[in-house]
């Protein structure tokens, strides 16, 4: 029941803040696991640089509004990145299972600046590109940030 009450409180956090310009990189639904919050790209409003952790200020206030709903419960949460199939290698090794961590950590750094308590945080992991929301591997959709309110 409150898990559903923060799902509202944040798509109504969102609808305020700048309408639907927030609220389309917005997905919720409810799993056994619980809440779960999807934060997803778009190619025309990305929430990260490309290939970087550094979040775009859409991300920042999307985190701030996220972080927000979910203080109002102590639910334990889990912060994954997921990435695009895009291959993505640097000369030093580094690739999409590193950016998708490095993304999931910026997100659980700005929830915490945003007033989340970091005793919640159960989990941060990145996933890279093996699960795809979208049936097309390079979809901006599986560019994303999943943040799971688990259930106890």
């Amino acid at each position: 029941q409150r898990l559903a009450e923060v799902q509202e409180e944040l798509l109504q956090r969102a609808l305020e803040g700048e309408g639907d310009v927030l609220a389309r990189h917005i997905q919720t639904r409810m799993t056994p696991e619980g809440l779960v919050i999807e934060l997803i790209d778009a190619d025309e409003s990305p929430l990260f640089a490309i290939g970087s952790a550094e979040p775009s200020p859409t991300m920042v206030q999307l985190l701030d509004i996220v972080a927000g709903a979910v203080t109002q419960v102590t639910n334990d949460v889990a912060i994954v990145g997921h990435t695009d199939s895009r291959a993505y290698a640097s000369a030093r090794g580094y690739t999409n299972w590193e950016l998708s961590t490095d993304r999931a950590n910026t997100a659980r750094r700005l929830m915490t600046l945003s007033g989340l308590d970091s005793g919640q945080i159960a989990e941060v992991a990145g996933k890279a590109d093996t699960e795809p929301l979208a049936a097309d591997p390079l979809a901006p959709q599986n560019r994303r940030i999943s943040i799971t309110l688990l259930r106890p």
